[in-house]
């Protein structure tokens, strides 16, 4: 009986075995991690417009290609999410050069570098500019257009983790003269409007307080109105598409495999499409003190305060005020040169700077260990003597006591 009872067991354990295999082999397929560093719910949160791609009528899966404005994609990073299939999709930015005014030169007079890298439509390309040492770094970027261009707007592509610069000035060349169209302005976005002005050669000056890392650097020419971008996807018949555009920083996601998007033939072209506010767009904060990034003078460092007793443009936790390569945060003598961070007592206060060095026990931190060790030496021979004087008087006779003596009767 007992051996029927163990089979009837198995065959139940191995038939149990057998249906969640079954069950998870018939899960529905997402998306997994390998798409990329956020998820779907954090991708809606990263742009600032979206617009919905019309329903098109195709019986099989089809290339389209949708337009933009360059004046509503004045980034050139671009999400398309499946409305139907609840995922995000390979896309392809068919941008055609010959649109735009080309930049004939672009170089940092300060340093003289070519920064021709900010001008190539490129989001895998950067140009870093450091502070090398001093409290403010300043960059004057000259650019000259093929012909003149009528603009009202600089539009800055920055790299993660970077902040706005403290300052941007913008002249423009127009009859042999520098003329300002923008003075000392303090931006709060990556878009800086200005003056509709007409030239062929500009200056961007800015000044930084900590280091730049600008990617993608671009002003709008309100005279080429033809100019636009075109964005390609493949889609699936009867599915609802909608397209992300314009993050604050460039995102890049591996949504699976690509179709061959560049494709001469085949290619159904939808139009312009119109683009929309996305009420869910945050702006990024990395350190989560509700400050955003292209704003906080401490992007990667907690200081919700914003306090910055120098007025240096970098928050007092980041910064670095003894120049020891340690920010202050980190610097357990903020005020005072010890990049070995020696702190003999371990009380959090470097020896550079902590006044109870100068003790005797401070300097020499043996003679504490010492003096503890001579006191319970001390302690232990009292109490050893104490001990004795006890265990001795237990072991004395007592004393022969007087005879009571008779109650008196009177």
């Amino acid at each position: 009986m007992k051996k029927y009872i163990l089979i009837i067991a198995i065959l139940i354990s191995a038939l149990s075995s057998s249906l969640v295999v079954s069950a998870q082999d018939w899960q529905p397929v997402g998306q997994t991690d390998e798409r990329g560093e956020y998820g779907n719910q954090m991708l809606f949160k990263l742009y600032r417009n979206f617009a919905k791609v019309p329903l098109v009528d195709i019986v099989v899966p089809t290339i389209l290609e949708v337009d933009f404005k360059i004046n509503d994609a004045y980034e050139n990073s671009f999400a398309v999410y499946d409305e139907t299939a609840k995922k995000f999709i390979q896309s392809k930015l068919m941008y055609t050069e010959s649109l735009r005014t080309p930049v004939v030169s672009s170089f940092d007079s300060v340093t003289n570098y070519n920064l021709s890298s900010m001008f190539d439509d490129n989001l895998s390309t950067k140009e870093e500019f450091y502070l090398n040492n001093s409290d403010v770094g300043i960059t004057k970027i000259k650019i000259s257009f093929l012909k003149q261009i009528k603009s009202n707007e600089l539009t800055l592509t920055l790299n993660k983790y970077i902040s706005l610069p403290s300052s941007i000035t913008i002249k423009a060349i127009t009859n042999g003269k520098e003329v300002v169209v923008l003075n000392k302005y303090v931006p709060k976005s990556s878009r800086i409007n200005f003056i509709e002005t007409l030239a062929k050669d500009w200056i961007i000056e800015m000044n930084y307080s900590q280091p730049l890392d600008i990617m993608e650097l671009d002003l709008n020419d309100l005279s080429n109105t033809t100019t636009k971008k075109s964005l390609r996807f493949l889609a699936q018949p009867k599915n609802s598409y909608t397209v992300y555009l314009n993050p604050e920083n460039p995102v890049t996601e591996y949504f699976g495999e690509s179709p061959n998007l560049s494709s001469p033939t085949g290619v159904k072209k939808v139009g312009f499409l119109s683009v929309q506010n996305n009420s869910v767009f945050v702006l990024a904060d990395t350190d989560g003190d509700k400050i955003p990034d292209m704003q906080d003078n401490c992007v990667t460092t907690k200081n919700p305060n914003q306090e910055d007793i120098d007025g240096n443009g970098r928050g007092d936790l980041c910064d670095d005020f003894d120049y020891d390569s340690l920010a202050n945060i980190i610097d357990n003598c903020p005020n005072t040169v010890n990049a070995n961070q020696k702190d003999t007592d371990n009380d959090g206060i470097g020896d550079a700077c902590d006044p109870d060095e100068s003790r005797l026990t401070e300097k020499y931190p043996g003679l504490v260990w010492f003096g503890i060790s001579f006191a319970a030496i001390v302690f232990l021979g009292l109490l050893f003597v104490a001990g004795n004087k006890i265990r001795k008087n237990n072991n004395e006779p007592n004393p022969p006591q007087a005879p009571e003596q008779p109650n008196n009767i009177n």
